[in-house]
C-alpha cells in the first residue's frame, strides 16, 4: 500500500485508522472520496509482487462497533451491510476488483476466528463528518 492511499475502481482510499501494522498496513479502516467506510484486511501476496485485499463495506456505527470489540472480524466480514465485500488486487498486473458474497467467504481468506479489535480511543477525526451528511429534500 502506498502512503498516500489504496488506489480502487472506487477511488483511492484514504487511511483513518491502523489495526494492525507489520511492513505496511495490513488491517485499517479507510474511506473512499464519496464518504464510504471500509475495513480493509491484507490476505496476501501474488509472486510477482501484488498483493490481495478484502475490503469491508461498512457504515460509521458498524465499524464503531467492530473496532470496539463487539464483532469478530471474520464475523463482521460474513455479516456484511451491503451483503457483499471486495477483493481487490494491487500490484503491476491489472486485475479487475471481484465482489464475493459476504455469506459464502471462506476462512482462507478471512482472519481469524476469534479476532478482535479494541480500540478504546475514540475514533480519528474522518475527512468530513459522516455523521452530518444528509440528503435535503428539493424544495419543490
Amino acid at each position: 500500500m502506498e502512503a498516500r492511499g489504496l488506489e480502487t475502481e472506487f477511488g483511492t482510499l484514504e487511511l483513518v485508522e491502523t489495526y494492525l501494522y507489520y511492513d505496511w498496513p495490513r488491517i485499517f479502516a479507510a474511506i473512499s472520496n464519496s464518504g464510504q467506510l471500509f475495513i480493509v484486511t491484507w490476505i496476501g501476496e501474488q509472486g510477482s509482487g501484488g498483493h490481495y485485499w478484502l475490503l469491508l463495506p461498512l457504515s460509521l456505527s458498524r465499524l464503531e462497533q467492530v473496532r470496539r470489540g463487539d464483532w469478530e472480524l471474520q464475523q463482521a466480514y460474513r455479516s456484511s451491510e451491503t451483503g457483499v465485500v471486495y477483493k481487490l488486487h494491487t500490484g503491476v498486473r491489472s486485475i479487475p476488483m471481484r465482489v464475493l458474497e459476504a455469506a459464502g467467504l471462506t476462512a482462507d481468506i478471512l482472519p481469524a476466528a476469534g479476532e478482535r479489535l479494541d480500540e478504546p480511543e475514540p475514533m480519528p477525526k474522518l475527512p468530513f463528518s459522516v455523521r452530518e451528511l444528509r440528503f435535503e429534500e428539493a424544495a419543490e
